[in-house]
């Protein structure tokens, strides 16, 4: 675990949530897919996620022109993409001023049934990388903090049904942020998520917002400090993109209705609706969110 991170879980842990029944939103159309991970070694973080979280293996591939070796991991539904290329740096060899913060995805959030026993068998399994049990002051939260092997943040939370088939579900994406009104705009206008609750801890200088729909969560978070977008960021030479989570898939039932609602909206499409052989998905389009982060667009 790298130095500093049971500090970062103090300032973050702050605002998760304990029960979602409180403030539980209607679904919106667009439903949670898939998130990018990029990782330093595809083998390694294969094996992670199988072991820690039950993903099972779908398929793996290369893209020669981007230089990458690609993995799509599955569970019930809900995939992650994990990306392997040379020209990715560790946030730890970035260079910024002491008072900065990188924005963007930060972490990923997960439910589990059996939540105590499921906390201590993967402690037993890698001990370094996971945090004892967390109980919130502020907002009664239960929850623990892993990390997989380049650092990225995973949240676990327990379910609020005991007996849910799905033992493990996706609940949750967290995201730094500069200008929070824009990014709640534009969350709620492109994808039917709901302004939920909001914690101001005024001496810490953070302030965090919580979006809805259905059972998923956006969680944005701003701290009154110098905010640095990756556009701005000075990496090592030949580096060219942070490793972590990189970008958000969600599918629609009408990818075309869902363009057109776009536009309407004034809402940029960096790619146009493409479509490809039937697989796990037919048609995408892509966009991004107020703050430039990668949002792709599913059918």
């Amino acid at each position: 675990m790298k130095p500093g991170f049971f500090h970062l879980l103090v300032l973050f842990g702050a605002f998760s949530l304990l029960n979602q029944a409180s403030f539980a939103q209607p679904a919106s159309p667009v439903r949670p897919f898939q998130m990018t991970i990029m990782v330093s070694d595809l083998g390694r973080s294969i094996a992670w996620y199988k072991e820690m979280l039950g993903f099972g293996l779908s398929e793996k591939y290369n893209v020669a022109q981007q230089k990458s070796k690609n993995a799509i991991l599955q569970l019930d539904g809900f995939f992650i993409e994990l990306v392997q290329k040379e020209n990715t740096c560790s946030r730890d060899l970035v260079n910024l001023p002491p008072d900065a913060e990188i924005c963007g995805f930060f972490k990923a959030g997960f439910r589990v049934n059996d939540f105590e026993n499921f906390h201590r068998q993967i402690k037993q399994l890698h001990p370094e990388q996971v945090t004892d049990i967390i109980t919130s002051q502020i907002s009664g939260s239960v929850y623990f903090y892993m990390v997989d092997p380049d650092q990225t943040m995973i949240q676990i939370f327990p379910s609020p049904n005991a007996k849910d088939p799905n033992p493990i579900k996706p609940y949750l994406v967290g995201i730094i942020v500069d200008n929070m009104e824009s990014e709640i705009n534009w969350y709620e206008q492109n994808l039917g998520y709901a302004f939920t609750q909001k914690w101001d801890v005024t001496a810490e200088n953070q302030y965090v917002r919580l979006l809805v729909s259905g059972s998923f969560v956006v969680e944005l978070r701003k701290e009154k400090i110098n905010q640095v977008h990756t556009a701005g960021l000075q990496l090592p030479e030949g580096k060219t993109t942070l490793l972590g989570i990189q970008a958000m898939a969600f599918r629609v039932d009408n990818i075309q209705t869902y363009s057109e609602t776009l536009k309407e909206n004034k809402t940029p499409l960096l790619r146009e609706i493409t479509r490809i052989p039937a697989g796990r998905y037919t048609a995408f389009l892509e966009i991004e969110d107020a703050e430039k982060n990668p949002i792709r667009i599913i059918q």
